[in-house]
């Protein structure tokens, strides 16, 4: 058993607007699913008919949801929904998202983390506003609350003027559907169609999955405000766009697009870029599962090593790496990862991964690799080295739990017992995107000003 411990992948949003009301049970179940691997801490769906808002919550993922939905219809004009990952407040129900007001006229569901919540979460309980939750979305809604001598366009805007970090929110306003970025747009945010209706989702993946036509991206500091008098837009924000760098190398489904880009194709090429730093005397090269095997595609094609698949991986158990602490991790790495062990017996084996943390897992798979026969493991990595910690919503808090923080390359390389340890820069990383728009900071330090 090989134990998998990565980095998180956040939460995932969507929203549907729809012209008249609809059963979304189906539509809504089958988009979450789309989603699943950003988080599977707890899943839920907020349903409005005409305005009137119910709420439906559950620990864990989306088929636990809707096991304990006994509504067989979930009609409604417009409905959003989350799934969880705990970046911040306790896993409990009550934290589950998308949150609503006490009259069920407000819903709010985000991905990513407001850094300056405490603060903002004192100031409105000094002004004598009440919390239920320790999710910082609570604070986003009440600063909605709190804002009601203002029409709907700047109330909106006040209030996410007051936030610090990174986001990407969908809200249902009585029978509206809002979109929200942040001024960076860490997070991602995307419009489609279906038909008469719209759709919000924090990747393209889902509109491919329900059958939906790709509009357009949600741009970094905009509003969308969706409702029967189509779509109202506004740029409450200017700043310089800084897409989250693990979206493109490891966050999104390989069939999700980013900057007009398939992230297949923009992973391959990561693969193909290490193929022109490294140069190795290898027979096989092997990516390990999921996200690191079209770059272990994309170097086999560039230096015309044969690739091979080394690894079977138990897809029907829950992706248990997403726990959110590393006593959860410990307890519960379920996942494996199998040697093909005839894929690397007697061989000089290339292995490609997309990141190391905490370094756990890919001194398994080199202790595996050698078990099962290989006479020599070169690792190499399509991003990076991770030297810093992530206020933005990713689960690196401490410099203490990485790898690279702790050893220099060649104190890693002995630690990992491998031939060869080799990373991309940032610099490859823009060549390859072909966009300096993202943020890096987990690899140099340098976040968007806030």
């Amino acid at each position: 058993m090989i134990k998998l411990t990565k980095l998180k992948e956040e939460c995932g949003v969507i929203g549907i607007y729809s012209t008249a009301a609809v059963n979304f049970r189906s539509l809504i179940y089958t988009a979450m699913m789309s989603l699943q691997h950003r988080g599977e801490d707890s899943a839920g769906v907020s349903i409005s008919s005409y305005g009137t808002i119910k709420n439906y919550k559950s620990i864990g993922n989306t088929n636990d949801l809707f096991n304990k939905i006994n509504d067989l219809s979930l009609k409604g004009t417009s409905c959003i929904s989350h799934v969880r990952y705990t970046t911040f407040g306790d896993n409990v129900i009550d934290n589950a998202q998308p949150i609503s007001s006490d009259e069920n006229t407000l819903s709010i569901a985000h991905n990513g983390n407001i850094y300056n919540s405490q603060q903002l979460k004192k100031k409105l309980m000094d002004n004598g506003i009440k919390f239920n939750t320790t999710s910082d979305t609570e604070v986003i809604l009440n600063l909605f609350k709190c804002n009601k001598q203002l029409n709907l366009k700047n109330r909106i805007i006040e209030s996410v003027k007051r936030l610090k970090g990174a986001f990407a929110i969908v809200m249902l306003i009585n029978d509206k559907l809002v979109g929200i970025r942040d001024p960076y747009g860490i997070r991602p945010l995307f419009l489609g169609k279906l038909n008469s209706s719209y759709i919000l989702s924090s990747e393209t993946c889902t509109f491919n999955v329900i059958g939906a036509n790709y509009i357009r991206e949600i741009k970094a500091g905009e509003i969308v405000i969706i409702d029967n008098n189509d779509i109202q837009s506004i740029n409450y924000a200017h700043k310089n766009p800084a897409l989250c760098a693990f979206e493109y190398i490891y966050f999104s489904r390989t069939d999700s697009m980013l900057n007009n880009k398939n992230l297949y194709e923009v992973r391959e090429n990561l693969g193909k870029c290490l193929a022109s730093k490294y140069h190795i005397e290898a027979d096989v090269v092997i990516g390990v599962p999921d996200s690191g095997v079209p770059s272990a595609i994309g170097y086999a094609h560039a230096s015309g090593i044969t690739y091979k698949l080394g690894f079977t991986k138990n897809n029907y158990v829950g992706r248990t790496f997403i726990k959110p602490t590393q006593l959860k991790r410990q307890k519960d790495l379920n996942i494996k990862l199998n040697i093909i062990k005839e894929a690397v017996i007697d061989k000089k084996v290339i292995v490609v991964d997309d990141s190391i943390v905490r370094g756990t897992t890919s001194k398994a798979i080199v202790r595996s690799l050698k078990k099962a026969g290989a006479k020599e493991v070169h690792l190499l990595i399509s991003s990076p080295k991770i030297d810093y910690t992530c206020n933005l919503g990713v689960n690196i808090s401490t410099k203490e739990e990485l790898l690279s923080y702790k050893k220099c390359i060649n104190e890693m390389k002995a630690f990992l017992d491998v031939n060869t340890l080799g990373f991309l820069d940032i610099h490859d990383l823009y060549k390859t995107f072909e966009t300096k728009s993202i943020c890096t900071g987990c690899f140099n330090g340098i976040y968007p000003k806030q």
